[in-house]
């Protein structure tokens, strides 16, 4: 039974309790079902840092497809780098214990980027499941592998969704439809998701086409970009007409330890981190990758956004925590670093920024500064993505007063740099050859 109490108007606490683990094989025919080819998003790779070895005692379970590693940890020095635990990563079939009851496994994505990163919680009477996958019939195959096999015969008590997008929310309706378990989400996320899954409105779209229009891109790309603003229906399962709402430092008492709410914003409006002091984890969802960077864009939806300030503001109080702690992302591997990688994505965005201000000594429109900001021919899909990027790179600009905008006598805007001469702010960290999807 989960105890729900009000502790102040913004922290809340969820009591729960502990109890043992097991697991087991599941399927590992197929991939997700949806309707997009390979090659649509693709993903620039930092260098990996050294490997350090932090689990200890690898033990085999029951012949059960279940390989963990105790949580025995070495001292683990100051992180002046990123680096990875020495962690099996589980293949379809099988999970990798992160931390007591705390269990990461993979599902496929039909991607370059092929994998996302879930989780289990486990409860006394029940697990958590952090994130969900994409929707579709063999996603929800993998699961059911799972539901048979994996949870020690305890029901699935809860769904927890970091964000909207559709590897994340895709099987939460599944999900909760068969366990009759509550969604757990942070109210903007739950609705924009309800909104966006919803069947396409009749009202007009010239706003889509104005916002296109001014961006500079070619007419046959407005067009394109238009018929693409239908929603993600097809991408996802029906959502619960209910959800539980997760607010900023709210706190989900799971297995005895205190999950703490970190909302981060940007790369989604209200995205929820979970952070464990006493087990030292996070996890992270998209809001912090190791080797790739979120997408932070401007869509159709808002064009006067500045998500990119929104970013870097939330990024700030993941400094706070050790060193020592585990992220968990939502893709890539596991990591020790996070100040560290805090650090990288700032200066990632700072550089972009510096490289903008100083390709607009005279006025250029976003779809003319896209190439100083991505090097290599884009297909259309990833130009899309990189026009999103480079105006919240170029709106993050205005906002700040180094850039004026102005409409030109075609209807398209114009950016010009407000400084004699553009200064660097950082050295920073090497820019994506291709704009970043998750």
């Amino acid at each position: 039974m989960i105890i729900f109490s009000q502790v102040c108007l913004a922290a809340r606490v969820v009591s729960i309790t502990e109890s043992g683990i097991t697991a087991a094989k599941i399927n590992t025919s197929g991939h997700c079902d949806a309707s997009v080819t390979t090659g649509e998003r693709r993903f620039m790779s930092l260098k990996w840092a050294f490997l350090i070895i932090v689990f200890t005692a690898a033990r085999r379970h029951g012949g059960c497809g279940y390989r963990r590693k105790s949580c025995t940890t070495m001292a683990i020095p100051p992180v002046s780098k990123l680096s990875f635990p020495d962690l099996n990563i589980p293949a379809p079939g099988t999970v990798t214990a992160v931390g007591p009851g705390v269990m990461w496994l993979r599902m496929p994505l039909p991607f370059d980027l092929n994998h996302i990163n879930l989780y289990l919680l486990e409860d006394h009477d029940g697990w958590f499941v952090v994130d969900t996958g994409l929707g579709g019939n063999r996603t929800q195959g993998h699961w059911e592998s799972i539901f048979d096999h994996c949870l020690a015969g305890k029901p699935v008590k809860g769904i927890i969704v970091t964000h909207l997008h559709p590897d994340h929310v895709g099987q939460a309706g599944f999900i909760s439809e068969r366990w009759r378990a509550p969604l757990w989400m942070t109210r903007t996320e739950y609705f924009t998701a309800r909104a966006l899954s919803s069947a396409p409105s009749e009202a007009s779209q010239w706003p889509v086409q104005q916002h296109y229009q001014r961006s500079g891109i070619s007419p046959e790309l407005q067009q394109q970009a238009v018929q693409a603003e239908g929603g993600f229906s097809g991408f996802i399962c029906p959502l619960p007409r209910a959800y539980r709402r997760l607010q900023h430092d709210d706190r989900l008492t799971i297995n005895g330890n205190n999950w703490r709410v970190m909302v981060g914003r940007g790369h989604a409006p209200e995205h929820a981190c979970l952070y464990a002091e006493e087990l030292g984890l996070l996890i992270s969802g998209d809001q912090i990758l190791p080797n790739i960077t979120p997408n932070i864009s401007v869509y159709s939806t808002e064009p006067e956004a500045n998500p990119l300030a929104d970013y870097l503001d939330s990024l700030q109080q993941f400094r706070a925590l050790a060193d020592s702690t585990l992220v968990l992302p939502a893709h890539n591997l596991p990591f020790y670093g996070v100040g560290h990688r805090v650090q990288q994505l700032i200066d990632h965005h700072r550089q972009k920024l510096d490289t903008l201000l100083a390709a607009t000594g005279k006025p250029k429109s976003a779809a003319e500064l896209m190439p100083a900001l991505f090097k290599r021919e884009l297909s259309p899909h990833q130009t899309m993505f990189a026009l999103g990027e480079c105006l919240a790179h170029l709106h993050y600009l205005m906002y700040r007063g180094d850039l004026q905008r102005e409409l030109d006598d075609r209807d398209i805007y114009r950016y010009r740099s407000t400084r004699p001469q553009a200064q660097a702010t950082t050295a920073a960290v090497p820019a994506s050859a291709t704009p970043t999807r998750v």
